[in-house]
Protein backbone atom coordinates (compact mmCIF):
# COMPACT_ATOMS: atom_id res chain seq x y z
CA UNK A 1 0.00 0.00 0.00
CA UNK A 2 2.45 2.19 0.50
CA UNK A 3 4.08 1.82 -2.54
CA UNK A 4 0.51 3.16 -4.27
CA UNK A 5 0.92 5.73 -1.97
CA UNK A 6 4.24 6.88 -3.20
CA UNK A 7 2.96 6.78 -6.94
CA UNK A 8 0.44 8.75 -5.89
CA UNK A 9 2.61 11.63 -4.42
CA UNK A 10 5.70 11.07 -7.03
CA UNK A 11 3.96 13.26 -9.91
CA UNK A 12 3.64 16.41 -7.29
CA UNK A 13 6.89 16.20 -5.67
CA UNK A 14 8.43 15.64 -9.15
CA UNK A 15 6.56 18.86 -10.23
CA UNK A 16 7.87 20.98 -6.79
CA UNK A 17 11.35 19.79 -7.41
CA UNK A 18 11.27 18.24 -3.46
CA UNK A 19 12.50 14.77 -2.92
CA UNK A 20 9.85 12.43 -2.01
CA UNK A 21 12.16 11.19 0.96
CA UNK A 22 12.38 14.67 2.49
CA UNK A 23 8.20 14.48 2.73
CA UNK A 24 7.09 11.31 3.70
CA UNK A 25 8.27 8.87 6.11
CA UNK A 26 7.58 5.33 4.14
CA UNK A 27 7.16 3.82 7.50
CA UNK A 28 4.68 6.45 9.15
CA UNK A 29 0.93 5.95 9.22
CA UNK A 30 -1.50 7.62 7.01
CA UNK A 31 -3.57 10.42 8.29
CA UNK A 32 -6.95 10.15 7.52
CA UNK A 33 -8.96 13.05 5.01
CA UNK A 34 -10.80 14.81 7.60
CA UNK A 35 -7.29 15.29 9.99
CA UNK A 36 -4.92 16.56 7.40
CA UNK A 37 -7.88 18.87 6.29
CA UNK A 38 -7.73 20.42 9.70
CA UNK A 39 -3.87 20.19 10.55
CA UNK A 40 -2.80 21.87 7.41
CA UNK A 41 -4.92 24.86 7.57
CA UNK A 42 -3.80 25.44 11.47
CA UNK A 43 -0.48 25.93 10.03
CA UNK A 44 -1.18 28.10 7.80
CA UNK A 45 -2.79 30.14 9.78
CA UNK A 46 -0.28 29.91 12.43
CA UNK A 47 2.27 31.00 9.33
CA UNK A 48 0.15 34.03 8.65
CA UNK A 49 0.24 35.45 11.92
CA UNK A 50 3.36 35.40 12.51
CA UNK A 51 4.11 36.98 8.79
CA UNK A 52 1.04 39.60 10.13
CA UNK A 53 2.85 40.24 13.58
CA UNK A 54 6.57 40.56 11.67
CA UNK A 55 4.89 43.54 8.83
CA UNK A 56 3.18 45.00 12.34
CA UNK A 57 6.50 45.55 14.02
CA UNK A 58 8.15 46.26 10.70
CA UNK A 59 5.66 48.98 10.00
CA UNK A 60 5.74 50.75 13.64
CA UNK A 61 9.60 50.23 13.20
CA UNK A 62 9.23 52.40 9.44
CA UNK A 63 6.37 54.96 11.02
CA UNK A 64 9.16 55.31 13.90
CA UNK A 65 11.88 56.11 11.47
CA UNK A 66 9.65 58.32 9.24
CA UNK A 67 8.95 60.26 12.85
CA UNK A 68 12.65 60.62 13.72
CA UNK A 69 13.34 61.76 10.46
CA UNK A 70 10.57 64.42 10.02
CA UNK A 71 11.94 65.71 13.68
CA UNK A 72 15.53 65.65 12.53
CA UNK A 73 14.28 67.65 9.55
CA UNK A 74 12.65 70.10 11.46
CA UNK A 75 15.30 70.55 13.81
CA UNK A 76 17.97 70.94 11.36
CA UNK A 77 15.77 73.46 9.35
CA UNK A 78 15.01 75.58 12.77
CA UNK A 79 18.88 75.37 12.95
CA UNK A 80 19.80 76.58 9.38
CA UNK A 81 17.14 79.36 10.15
CA UNK A 82 18.73 80.20 13.50
CA UNK A 83 21.92 80.48 11.71
CA UNK A 84 21.11 83.24 9.20
CA UNK A 85 19.64 85.20 11.27
CA UNK A 86 22.42 85.09 13.59
CA UNK A 87 24.47 85.48 9.77
CA UNK A 88 22.23 88.27 9.50
CA UNK A 89 23.12 89.94 12.80
CA UNK A 90 26.78 89.26 12.30
CA UNK A 91 26.91 91.51 9.16
CA UNK A 92 24.95 94.12 10.83
CA UNK A 93 27.08 94.51 13.68
CA UNK A 94 30.23 94.24 10.72
CA UNK A 95 28.64 96.92 9.04
CA UNK A 96 27.38 99.04 11.87
CA UNK A 97 31.50 98.91 12.94
CA UNK A 98 32.51 99.69 10.12
CA UNK A 99 30.84 102.93 9.59
CA UNK A 100 31.98 103.84 12.84
CA UNK A 101 35.08 103.06 12.22
CA UNK A 102 35.15 105.27 9.03
CA UNK A 103 33.51 108.00 10.76
CA UNK A 104 36.15 107.72 13.60
CA UNK A 105 38.83 108.10 11.38
CA UNK A 106 37.60 110.75 9.07
CA UNK A 107 37.34 112.36 12.83
CA UNK A 108 41.00 111.49 13.06
CA UNK A 109 42.26 112.85 10.10
CA UNK A 110 39.91 115.84 10.21
CA UNK A 111 41.48 116.54 13.83
CA UNK A 112 45.22 115.29 13.01
CA UNK A 113 45.09 118.14 9.91
CA UNK A 114 43.79 121.06 12.05
CA UNK A 115 46.32 120.09 14.44
CA UNK A 116 48.85 120.43 11.62
CA UNK A 117 47.30 123.54 10.48
CA UNK A 118 47.52 124.98 14.15
CA UNK A 119 51.13 123.90 14.45
CA UNK A 120 52.10 125.59 10.94
CA UNK A 121 50.05 128.62 11.83
CA UNK A 122 51.78 129.14 15.09
CA UNK A 123 55.54 128.13 13.17
CA UNK A 124 54.79 131.10 10.71
CA UNK A 125 53.41 133.03 13.62
CA UNK A 126 49.87 133.04 12.49
CA UNK A 127 47.13 132.77 15.53
CA UNK A 128 44.54 129.67 14.90
CA UNK A 129 41.46 129.59 16.68
CA UNK A 130 37.59 127.93 16.89
CA UNK A 131 35.06 129.83 16.78
CA UNK A 132 31.07 128.02 17.55
CA UNK A 133 28.23 129.26 15.91
CA UNK A 134 24.33 127.76 15.85
CA UNK A 135 22.01 127.31 13.65
CA UNK A 136 18.04 126.53 14.33
CA UNK A 137 17.47 122.81 14.69
CA UNK A 138 21.29 121.99 13.98
CA UNK A 139 24.04 120.82 16.70
CA UNK A 140 27.01 123.93 17.72
CA UNK A 141 29.78 123.85 14.30
CA UNK A 142 32.74 124.52 15.13
CA UNK A 143 34.90 127.26 12.14
CA UNK A 144 38.74 126.94 12.70
CA UNK A 145 39.79 130.17 11.54
CA UNK A 146 42.59 132.27 11.92
CA UNK A 147 43.37 136.31 11.68
CA UNK A 148 44.58 138.06 8.74
CA UNK A 149 45.32 141.39 7.67
CA UNK A 150 42.05 142.34 6.53
CA UNK A 151 39.85 140.29 8.58
CA UNK A 152 39.38 136.70 9.07
CA UNK A 153 39.82 133.59 7.07
CA UNK A 154 38.22 130.32 7.64
CA UNK A 155 39.80 126.98 6.93
CA UNK A 156 37.29 123.95 7.64
CA UNK A 157 34.28 123.71 9.84
CA UNK A 158 33.36 120.36 12.00
CA UNK A 159 30.52 119.81 9.47
CA UNK A 160 30.31 116.52 8.57
CA UNK A 161 27.12 115.40 9.13
CA UNK A 162 25.60 119.01 9.13
CA UNK A 163 22.95 119.49 5.79
CA UNK A 164 23.06 122.90 6.15
CA UNK A 165 25.85 125.69 7.02
CA UNK A 166 25.60 129.48 7.46
CA UNK A 167 29.12 131.04 7.57
CA UNK A 168 29.01 133.94 10.21
CA UNK A 169 29.74 137.42 8.39
CA UNK A 170 32.06 138.12 11.66
CA UNK A 171 34.19 135.99 13.88
CA UNK A 172 35.98 137.73 16.82
CA UNK A 173 34.76 141.37 15.77
CA UNK A 174 36.75 140.87 12.68
CA UNK A 175 35.28 140.49 8.94
CA UNK A 176 35.04 136.56 7.26
CA UNK A 177 37.25 137.76 4.39
CA UNK A 178 38.30 134.64 2.81
CA UNK A 179 37.25 130.78 2.48
CA UNK A 180 40.71 128.88 2.57
CA UNK A 181 41.26 125.61 0.42
CA UNK A 182 40.00 122.66 0.87
CA UNK A 183 37.52 124.60 3.78
CA UNK A 184 34.55 122.49 3.35
CA UNK A 185 36.06 119.98 0.90
CA UNK A 186 34.09 116.25 0.92
CA UNK A 187 31.32 117.23 3.41
CA UNK A 188 28.82 114.98 1.68
CA UNK A 189 25.60 115.43 3.73
CA UNK A 190 25.68 119.09 2.93
CA UNK A 191 22.94 120.30 1.20
CA UNK A 192 23.29 124.36 1.43
CA UNK A 193 25.53 126.47 2.19
CA UNK A 194 25.01 130.15 2.96
CA UNK A 195 28.42 132.33 2.84
CA UNK A 196 28.44 135.84 4.34
CA UNK A 197 28.38 139.41 2.34
CA UNK A 198 32.14 140.02 3.58
CA UNK A 199 33.75 137.29 1.86
CA UNK A 200 36.12 138.74 -0.65
CA UNK A 201 37.93 134.97 -1.68
CA UNK A 202 37.16 130.93 -1.98
CA UNK A 203 40.74 128.92 -2.41
CA UNK A 204 40.96 126.05 -4.23
CA UNK A 205 38.91 122.78 -3.76
CA UNK A 206 36.98 124.75 -1.03
CA UNK A 207 34.03 123.03 -2.01
CA UNK A 208 35.24 120.11 -3.58
CA UNK A 209 33.07 116.62 -3.60
CA UNK A 210 30.20 118.13 -1.73
CA UNK A 211 27.94 115.57 -3.28
CA UNK A 212 24.86 116.58 -1.95
CA UNK A 213 25.09 120.43 -2.30
CA UNK A 214 22.24 121.69 -4.43
CA UNK A 215 22.77 125.26 -4.42
CA UNK A 216 24.87 128.21 -3.60
CA UNK A 217 25.12 131.90 -3.39
CA UNK A 218 28.17 133.24 -3.69
CA UNK A 219 28.09 137.17 -2.48
CA UNK A 220 28.89 139.68 -5.32
CA UNK A 221 31.83 140.94 -3.38
CA UNK A 222 33.65 138.24 -4.10
CA UNK A 223 36.18 138.83 -6.61
CA UNK A 224 38.59 134.99 -7.27
CA UNK A 225 37.23 131.75 -6.85
CA UNK A 226 39.82 129.32 -7.21
CA UNK A 227 40.39 126.52 -9.04
CA UNK A 228 37.86 123.09 -8.87
CA UNK A 229 36.49 125.47 -6.10
CA UNK A 230 33.42 123.14 -6.81
CA UNK A 231 34.28 119.88 -8.63
CA UNK A 232 32.36 116.84 -8.62
CA UNK A 233 29.26 118.49 -6.93
CA UNK A 234 27.47 115.84 -8.37
CA UNK A 235 23.86 117.50 -7.09
CA UNK A 236 24.22 121.25 -7.77
CA UNK A 237 21.77 121.97 -9.72
CA UNK A 238 22.11 126.30 -9.70
CA UNK A 239 24.88 128.73 -8.85
CA UNK A 240 24.85 132.37 -8.62
CA UNK A 241 28.47 133.75 -9.37
CA UNK A 242 29.20 137.29 -8.55
CA UNK A 243 29.50 140.31 -10.37
CA UNK A 244 32.79 140.69 -9.25
CA UNK A 245 34.31 137.82 -10.47
CA UNK A 246 36.57 138.21 -13.75
CA UNK A 247 38.11 134.74 -14.76
CA UNK A 248 36.50 131.26 -13.96
CA UNK A 249 39.40 129.09 -13.10
CA UNK A 250 40.36 125.82 -14.44
CA UNK A 251 37.97 122.96 -12.94
CA UNK A 252 35.63 124.96 -10.96
CA UNK A 253 32.62 123.22 -11.99
CA UNK A 254 34.26 119.89 -13.35
CA UNK A 255 31.10 117.43 -13.27
CA UNK A 256 28.62 118.99 -12.04
CA UNK A 257 26.48 116.88 -13.15
CA UNK A 258 23.33 118.50 -12.87
CA UNK A 259 23.95 122.08 -13.45
CA UNK A 260 21.42 122.81 -16.12
CA UNK A 261 21.63 127.01 -16.47
CA UNK A 262 24.36 129.53 -15.53
CA UNK A 263 25.26 133.63 -16.44
CA UNK A 264 28.60 134.21 -16.55
CA UNK A 265 29.27 137.67 -14.98
CA UNK A 266 29.95 140.77 -16.78
CA UNK A 267 33.39 141.30 -15.83
CA UNK A 268 34.66 137.97 -16.52
CA UNK A 269 37.27 137.46 -19.58
CA UNK A 270 38.43 133.97 -19.23
CA UNK A 271 36.99 130.37 -19.02
CA UNK A 272 39.85 128.47 -18.24
CA UNK A 273 40.46 124.86 -19.40
CA UNK A 274 38.25 122.25 -17.58
CA UNK A 275 35.86 125.06 -16.62
CA UNK A 276 32.34 123.54 -16.80
CA UNK A 277 33.51 119.71 -18.66
CA UNK A 278 31.20 117.20 -18.18
CA UNK A 279 28.61 119.07 -17.06
CA UNK A 280 26.34 116.61 -18.50
CA UNK A 281 22.79 118.37 -17.86
CA UNK A 282 23.87 121.97 -18.86
CA UNK A 283 21.31 123.28 -21.51
CA UNK A 284 21.91 127.00 -21.07
CA UNK A 285 25.07 129.59 -20.82
CA UNK A 286 25.09 133.08 -21.11
CA UNK A 287 28.29 134.44 -22.49
CA UNK A 288 29.39 138.09 -21.18
CA UNK A 289 30.59 140.81 -24.20
CA UNK A 290 33.72 140.99 -22.47
CA UNK A 291 34.89 137.49 -22.90
CA UNK A 292 37.95 137.16 -24.93
CA UNK A 293 39.37 133.28 -24.55
CA UNK A 294 37.26 130.18 -23.76
CA UNK A 295 39.67 127.46 -22.61
CA UNK A 296 40.63 123.79 -23.55
CA UNK A 297 38.34 121.21 -22.57
CA UNK A 298 36.44 123.98 -20.96
CA UNK A 299 32.75 122.80 -22.05
CA UNK A 300 33.68 119.49 -23.39
CA UNK A 301 31.16 116.52 -23.15
CA UNK A 302 28.16 119.32 -21.82
CA UNK A 303 26.20 116.55 -23.76
CA UNK A 304 22.99 118.96 -23.45
CA UNK A 305 24.27 122.29 -24.93
CA UNK A 306 22.27 122.52 -28.15
CA UNK A 307 23.11 126.14 -28.62
CA UNK A 308 25.96 128.76 -27.64
CA UNK A 309 25.81 132.63 -28.75
CA UNK A 310 29.54 133.28 -28.71
CA UNK A 311 30.05 136.88 -28.41
CA UNK A 312 32.59 139.25 -31.06
CA UNK A 313 34.84 139.90 -27.90
CA UNK A 314 35.67 136.32 -28.26
CA UNK A 315 39.34 135.75 -29.75
CA UNK A 316 40.48 132.12 -28.52
CA UNK A 317 38.53 128.95 -28.46
CA UNK A 318 41.56 126.33 -27.73
CA UNK A 319 41.64 122.59 -28.38
CA UNK A 320 38.67 120.18 -27.60
CA UNK A 321 36.54 123.33 -26.11
CA UNK A 322 32.95 121.76 -27.14
CA UNK A 323 34.05 118.57 -28.00
CA UNK A 324 31.79 115.86 -27.51
CA UNK A 325 28.99 118.69 -26.89
CA UNK A 326 26.39 115.76 -28.40
CA UNK A 327 23.21 117.97 -29.01
CA UNK A 328 25.02 121.34 -30.05
CA UNK A 329 23.45 122.33 -33.66
CA UNK A 330 24.83 126.03 -34.67
CA UNK A 331 27.63 128.06 -34.03
CA UNK A 332 28.96 130.83 -35.54
CA UNK A 333 32.82 131.80 -35.10
CA UNK A 334 33.14 135.82 -33.57
CA UNK A 335 35.30 137.60 -36.41
CA UNK A 336 38.77 138.27 -33.94
CA UNK A 337 39.40 134.10 -34.07
CA UNK A 338 41.83 133.45 -36.43
CA UNK A 339 42.02 129.82 -35.58
CA UNK A 340 40.14 126.51 -34.42
CA UNK A 341 42.21 124.15 -32.77
CA UNK A 342 42.52 120.23 -32.35
CA UNK A 343 38.89 118.77 -31.81
CA UNK A 344 37.52 122.06 -31.06
CA UNK A 345 34.36 120.65 -32.03
CA UNK A 346 35.02 116.97 -32.15
CA UNK A 347 32.26 114.70 -31.47
CA UNK A 348 29.04 117.00 -32.69
CA UNK A 349 27.74 114.75 -33.70
CA UNK A 350 24.21 117.03 -34.22
CA UNK A 351 26.21 120.17 -35.46
CA UNK A 352 24.62 120.71 -38.61
CA UNK A 353 25.71 124.61 -39.45
CA UNK A 354 29.10 126.78 -38.59
CA UNK A 355 29.32 129.79 -39.71
CA UNK A 356 33.34 130.80 -40.39
CA UNK A 357 34.21 134.13 -40.55
CA UNK A 358 37.45 135.35 -42.74
CA UNK A 359 39.76 136.05 -40.03
CA UNK A 360 39.94 132.36 -39.39
CA UNK A 361 42.78 131.04 -41.18
CA UNK A 362 43.99 128.16 -39.52
CA UNK A 363 41.45 124.58 -38.93
CA UNK A 364 43.04 121.52 -37.50
CA UNK A 365 42.33 118.54 -39.60
CA UNK A 366 40.83 116.75 -36.68
CA UNK A 367 38.82 119.76 -35.73
CA UNK A 368 35.41 118.35 -37.38
CA UNK A 369 35.76 114.85 -36.33
CA UNK A 370 32.64 112.46 -36.25
CA UNK A 371 30.53 115.67 -36.94
CA UNK A 372 28.38 113.77 -40.13
CA UNK A 373 25.70 116.07 -40.37
CA UNK A 374 27.78 119.44 -40.69
CA UNK A 375 27.86 121.88 -43.76
CA UNK A 376 30.20 125.06 -42.99
CA UNK A 377 29.01 128.73 -43.91
CA UNK A 378 31.67 131.16 -45.29
CA UNK A 379 32.58 133.27 -47.74
CA UNK A 380 33.34 132.53 -51.29
CA UNK A 381 37.52 132.28 -51.67
CA UNK A 382 37.83 132.24 -48.10
CA UNK A 383 39.98 129.73 -46.11
CA UNK A 384 36.95 127.74 -45.13
CA UNK A 385 35.81 127.22 -48.06
CA UNK A 386 39.43 125.45 -49.16
CA UNK A 387 38.85 123.70 -45.95
CA UNK A 388 35.48 122.34 -46.81
CA UNK A 389 36.50 121.48 -50.32
CA UNK A 390 39.38 119.72 -48.71
CA UNK A 391 37.70 117.48 -46.44
CA UNK A 392 34.23 117.25 -48.29
CA UNK A 393 32.22 118.90 -45.65
CA UNK A 394 28.94 120.62 -47.60
CA UNK A 395 29.98 124.07 -48.25
CA UNK A 396 27.07 127.03 -48.55
CA UNK A 397 28.48 130.93 -49.84
CA UNK A 398 27.44 133.34 -47.10
CA UNK A 399 26.51 135.90 -50.52
CA UNK A 400 23.97 133.57 -51.16
CA UNK A 401 22.24 134.38 -48.40
CA UNK A 402 22.30 138.18 -49.56
CA UNK A 403 19.65 140.03 -51.64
Amino acid sequence: MNNEFDKVLQPAQEAAEIPADSCIDSNAEIIDEESADWTIPLRIADDDEEETDEKSEEEKTFQSSRVAVAAFHSKTEDYALKQQKAAAAISEERARRREKSKRDTLKLICSIAVSAAILISLWFGVEYRIHKTTSTGEPKVLFYYSVVENGVSVHSADSWYTKDITVPDKIGGKDVVHLSANSFAGREKMESVILPETLKTIGYNAFKQCASLREITIPDNVEEIGYCAFVKCSALESVHLPRNLTAIEYGTFLECFALKKLEVPARVTTISHGAFQACTSLREITFPDGLTDIGYDAFRDCAALESIDLPDSVEKIDASAFSGCSSLRSVTIPARVDKLASYTFSGCSSLEEIHIPDSVTSISDNTFNHCTKLTIYGNSGSYAEAYAKQYNIPFVPEQNDKP
